[in-house]
């Protein structure tokens, strides 16, 4: 099986990000990182790829359930309870411009979401289409199981309908879907979504265990890539800031941070393809 991950050119910084739709602290990590990457000055040398993930891998394709019935059905837990669990996920979406609808959300099977995913991926639109899907399913209470549905949003992010439609309806990148699976265990991610950046992240930050679509816990991996050499590991602010980047803090100053980061490790890139240059070493 050919690797999905990304293979970063010299001087840029790729994020290959495996996750799920129906995971909230997907949908708030990934608008943490669209908002640093607002603030960088190289953000055009960032090149963001989705991967999938399944938080339920068990939920049947065809069938749908309210989230708060599945979360009391499954866990156990009163209305009371899943409310009061919400709540605080509720407010820190809420301070980044995510509307978390958590009565209206409905859990179904998400791979087909996936697969439009790396559909719009292939075309140039994949972080469009991940945030449209995120917003669906969080926001708007929209089944993303059913193809008419990913049709429309694959239409409201620029890509052909028909073309989506013929996609989705003859399967055509299941098997990008389950390599991405197959691929996500390798690197840790059984139970977990996880984010990985070549040259700078890796794993996915810490966030809550028992979040809102079933109890998705999150753990910051390793950094690898770093400052020198491409092995290095950025230490200290730089790990603390991705980490709470992903988690879902709400202290501007890890925002901040984030870009210089960036903004170091490309440079390290930078000059490592130099040297290689005038040793005439290919990239």
């Amino acid at each position: 099986m050919e690797s999905p991950l990304s293979a970063p050119e010299p001087g840029t910084l790729s994020i290959d990000i495996w996750s799920d739709v129906m995971c909230p602290f997907c949908c708030l990590g990934d608008r943490h990182l669209e908002l640093a990457l607002e603030q960088f000055e190289h953000r055009d040398a960032v090149r963001v790829l989705y991967h999938s993930f399944l938080l339920a891998p068990e939920l049947p394709e065809g069938e749908t359930m309210p989230m708060i019935q599945m979360l009391a059905e499954h866990k156990g837990m009163s209305l009371e309870q899943i409310h009061e669990m919400h709540r605080p996920l509720i407010a820190r979406g809420r301070e980044v411009g995510i509307d978390y609808a958590m009565d209206d959300v409905i859990s179904s099977s998400t791979r087909r979401a996936h697969e439009l995913g790396h559909f719009a991926q292939a075309r140039g639109r994949g972080p469009e289409m991940m945030r449209r899907l995120f917003r669906a399913h969080w926001s708007e209470g929209l089944n993303l199981d059913d193809v008419d549905v990913l049709v429309r949003l694959a239409d409201e992010v620029g890509l052909d309908p028909e073309q989506a439609r013929t996609a989705l309806q003859e399967r055509t990148w299941q098997r990008a879907v389950q390599d991405d699976l197959t691929v996500a265990r390798s690197l840790g991610g059984a139970g977990r979504a996880v984010l990985r950046a070549r040259l700078a992240l890796c794993g996915l930050g810490s966030a809550a265990a028992g979040g809102a679509a079933g109890g998705a816990a999150h753990r910051l991996g390793r950094l690898s890539g770093g400052l020198r050499g491409g092995r290095r590991r950025p230490r200290g602010r730089c790990r603390a800031s991705v980490r709470a980047l992903i988690g879902g803090t709400s202290d501007r100053s890890h925002f901040d941070r984030i870009p210089r980061c960036f903004e170091r490790i490309l440079l390290s890139s930078q000059g490592r393809s130099n040297r290689r240059s005038r040793l005439g070493i290919s990239p």
